[in-house]
């Protein structure tokens, strides 16, 4: 009896998480809309940016596997973008002649997402974007 009122604990406590907390491509989503003019940003990641599909921001997120996918990405846009983000799934990032900062972590509990529970993401600083 002990043993079935804490899987039952366990499994209410999960099923609470997964209905209040999103998963990070979703948490992505969030925060680039809390940018400002987050019209001019660029996302570039692997599984996350399928978020953005069904959203306002789709033309923000771009598929990109390794950082030279991304670069050429930025080469196919109409207009260069004054910020540009990098998510973890892409490939090459510590080869980057040009600096990472960090703008978030962000997570959902392991329980949830075995495979991939968080995801970093950076801002690229190219030395060609127009300014803000």
């Amino acid at each position: 009896a002990g043993l079935a009122l804490a899987m039952s604990v366990r499994t209410a406590l999960d099923a609470y998480a997964r209905r209040t907390i999103p998963p990070a491509g979703q948490q992505l989503v969030d925060l680039a809309r809390a940018q400002p003019a987050p019209e001019r940003l660029a996302v570039f990641g692997a599984a996350s940016v399928r978020f953005f599909e069904m959203t306002d921001l789709a033309a923000v997120a771009h598929p990109a596997g390794t950082l030279g996918d991304a670069q050429v990405g930025l080469t196919r846009l109409d207009t260069l973008p004054s910020r540009v983000w990098v998510t973890s799934e892409v490939l090459g990032r510590d080869q980057s002649r040009w600096p990472l900062v960090p703008v978030a972590t962000l997570c959902r509990p392991a329980r949830l997402d075995r495979r991939a529970p968080c995801l970093d993401v950076v801002e690229w600083k190219l030395p060609y974007l127009p300014s803000r």
